[in-house]
């Protein structure tokens, strides 16, 4: 039987699409694979705050914010690092979540320093966003109290808050989504998983810096075919937030604006300098054509075939409607 050239057309689209809806598939998994990890430990918690083996606040064994700290890093692991990892193990995906490729450091340099400026321009961007959505009745999130003026502390909240995220939301969302997905086009792959990276920080507040900072990692990722300049960036971004949090301890009044604009003065710097004493190889690394990989499919197309995968759109309801209910119960 003669094949036609309509039909083969007609074959090969819908043995792509099917592709596609495995691959958003497997996304939906690690979405609903997120929110079981967190309704576990957070119901663990819970019964062992009722049997009293457990005070949240770890003053009973006089670790105080040290504790809340260590506490911290374990749930996190917990409730992220493991359940993607069970959900790729069972899937049986053999993409390598931490891809790698050499890296020239004036690419480095110019995509993590780079990358921060932006990233400080994003914050006061989405300051005004959150100043919006606070008018309508939507207050910021109350967040724990975890500074103390000690190095040790300052060492903890960056492991906690700048070295695990970067590592394991990087792991998640740039490894195994940003990767399953980047084969059917790079650009739509990069947006679909800066929108769920930001629905995974679960506020309202934080989804329009979340959804920026998710386009400049992923960005950084397809360009550079490595993950290392995101996971840098990542942690360099926390970091930094991270440190001006623990100084403003020390500092009154104006202070934390005056610091954050000369952090801004200085990541600008640092870029100029990079992009002028780094190789030229850094416009071959970030400046190319992202390109639409071995597509059949228009972008419309593979856009619907994403978004109506079943688990892909349970899983993204289920995150949008959690996000709504922690911006009610606020």
């Amino acid at each position: 039987m003669n094949t036609t050239p309509w039909n083969a057309a007609a074959l090969a689209e819908a043995e792509e699409k099917k592709v596609i809806q495995r691959d958003a598939n497997f996304t939906g998994w690690i979405l609903l694979a997120l929110v079981a990890g967190q309704l576990v430990v957070g119901t663990l918690l819970g019964v062992a705050s009722v049997f009293k083996v457990l005070d949240f606040s770890l003053d009973d064994y006089g670790l105080g914010s040290v504790g809340y700290c260590l506490f911290n890093m374990l749930q996190y692991i917990l409730y992220v690092g493991v359940p993607v990892l069970v959900v790729a193990l069972c899937a049986r995906r053999e993409a390598n979540p931490f891809p790698t490729r050499r890296v020239p450091r004036g690419t480095y340099g110019i995509a993590v320093f780079g990358g921060m400026a932006i990233a400080v321009l994003a914050n006061y961007i989405s300051g005004y966003v959150m100043q919006f959505f606070s008018a309508l009745g939507v207050p910021y999130p109350e967040m724990p109290d975890r500074y103390d003026p000690t190095l040790l502390n300052l060492a903890l909240n960056l492991i906690g808050t700048a070295l695990l995220p970067a590592l394991l939301e990087e792991m998640a969302m740039r490894g195994y989504i940003l990767g399953s997905l980047q084969k059917h086009g790079k650009a739509m792959a990069v947006v679909v998983s800066s929108v769920l990276f930001g629905l995974i920080h679960g506020n309202l507040l934080q989804l329009p810096f979340a959804f920026i900072l998710g386009l400049i990692l992923g960005w950084l990722t397809v360009q550079t075919g490595s993950i290392w300049p995101a996971v840098v960036f990542h942690f360099a971004n926390n970091a930094c937030s991270t440190v001006l949090g623990w100084a403003e301890q020390f500092i009154d009044g104006d202070g934390p604006t005056v610091l954050s604009f000369l952090v801004f003065c200085v990541l600008g710097t640092a870029v100029c300098l990079a992009m002028f004493f780094g190789k030229p190889q850094w416009k071959d690394d970030l400046l190319r054509p992202m390109g639409n990989g071995a597509s059949v499919l228009p972008l419309s197309k593979r856009v619907k075939a994403i978004f109506t995968a079943p688990v892909f759109l349970v899983g993204g309801i289920v995150w949008i409607l959690l996000l709504i209910v922690a911006s009610l119960s606020l």
